[in-house]
């Protein structure tokens, strides 16, 4: 009899237990969302969570009943759920956009004062950890993928890193005002990858020089030249004789003055007699060296005028002959005057005028030889009243510069010096 009453008691005890034991529990989730309370008085092995949605309504797993320390919950999460900006609460776990949809493992352990809710991924999956999960600077290069050699990686403008790529040995790094970029060197400066530059062949032209450049010796030009500004140069022995020509102080051995003007130098012996010229050369004997030139007879004198003196003749008239001196003129017999042309001379209506320094006219060649295309040479006399102690020089007639085109003017001058 007592042996049938215990098998009587476990039979209604497994009874018993069996109404308030299930060992697998379901909770599928749909798009409108909802609450779900589980009994802590009702126990599971684990609960499967299923269902595949994009939420239009936040769902929460919640308790009810009174917990005690070490009451468990287990979930078997397998749903595949977008939020939609909407939650899934799990015991007070909220699961992020990649949690909600991804399998993962999920213990909830009562502590006897609230819920300790934690989560395993499955690792089989992909994107299942989020960068607030990662430790900072735990991710080292080596986890990188291996790009080529001098690749580099940057955030585009999406935000997403990408590679970046050079494809020469001179490219540049550069910035584009969006992204990163490298870029070829190239233009009037070139940069090696060694970090030289080297300023390209014919790259410095007039247009590039600022006008304060005068003051270290150089001054612009019409055209693309580069004129020397002879004030520059003065000390050292060297001084401005006041017509933008370089001469040697006046200071050397017996008096003499060296000037070297756009046609070459010009030695005089005594200032106080600018009359008493010499040159240097071979005389009618065949010596070598300084020789006199008379003022009785008749001298010739050749005058190249360069373009870099062309281009300024309007405003700064170029002087062809010195001044002799008081109570002495320069009497023009006849001269030739070559027109060296390499591109057309724009001088507008202007003609070239050859004059005494004061202004009195000897000669004028005509605007359309000055304009002329092509090389002209011509001959011409003079019949000017001679004026005292005057240079003669060679001017534009409306004292204007030419505004382009590029020549080199050639005179070749007979004349006489005479004591008035």
């Amino acid at each position: 009899m007592k042996k049938t009453l215990t098998i009587l008691f476990i039979f209604i005890s497994i009874l018993f237990y069996a109404q308030d034991y299930n060992k697998t529990g379901s909770i599928a989730f749909t798009a409108g969302g909802g609450t779900l309370s589980l009994d802590v008085a009702k126990s599971y092995d684990i609960f499967y969570i299923s269902g595949t949605a994009t939420l239009s309504s936040s769902w929460t797993i919640q308790s009810t009943g009174t917990p005690v320390k070490g009451t468990t919950f287990e979930f078997y999460y397998s749903a595949d759920i977008t939020l939609n900006g909407n939650n899934i609460t799990i015991l007070g776990l909220s699961l992020t956009d990649i949690e909600s949809s991804t399998k993962s493992q999920i213990t909830a352990y009562y502590n006897g004062a609230s819920w300790e809710t934690t989560i395993r991924p499955d690792f089989n999956a992909d994107d299942i950890i989020a960068t607030d999960h990662i430790q900072d600077g735990a991710v080292s290069l080596s986890k990188f993928t291996p790009l080529i050699t001098g690749a580099m990686i940057y955030v585009d403008a999406s935000g997403s890193w990408s590679p970046l790529y050079g494809s020469t040995s001179n490219d540049l790094l550069m910035y584009n005002g969006t992204v990163p970029d490298f870029v070829q060197s190239t233009g009037d400066v070139i940069i090696a990858n060694t970090g030289v530059s080297t300023i390209q062949v014919d790259a410095v032209d007039k247009g590039m020089v600022n006008a304060n450049v005068a003051g270290d010796g150089l001054q612009k030009l019409i055209g693309d030249e580069l004129g020397v500004d002879v004030s520059d140069f003065a000390g050292n022995g060297l001084e401005d004789d006041g017509t933008e020509n370089l001469r040697v102080k006046p200071d050397i051995t017996n008096g003499t003055s060296l000037t070297a003007t756009n046609n070459g130098l010009r030695l005089i012996n005594d200032e106080n007699s600018p009359t008493n010229l010499n040159y240097y050369g071979t005389d009618g004997s065949g010596n070598k060296g300084y020789h006199s030139l008379s003022s009785n007879g008749i001298l010739y004198k050749e005058v190249t005028i360069p373009h870099i003196s062309v281009v300024n003749i309007g405003t700064i008239p170029y002087e062809l002959i010195p001044d002799p001196g008081a109570g002495k003129a320069i009497v023009i017999k006849n001269f030739s005057w070559y027109n060296d042309v390499t591109t057309l001379l724009e001088v507008g209506s202007q003609t070239l005028i050859i004059e005494y320094s004061a202004g009195s006219d000897i000669s004028t060649i005509s605007n359309a030889d000055v304009e002329s295309a092509t090389d002209i040479i011509r001959t011409y006399y003079s019949d000017e009243t001679i004026r005292d102690n005057q240079s003669v020089e060679v001017t534009l007639g409306l004292n204007t510069d030419p505004t382009s085109g590029s020549v080199v003017f050639k005179f070749y001058i007979y004349y006489y010096i005479i004591s008035l």
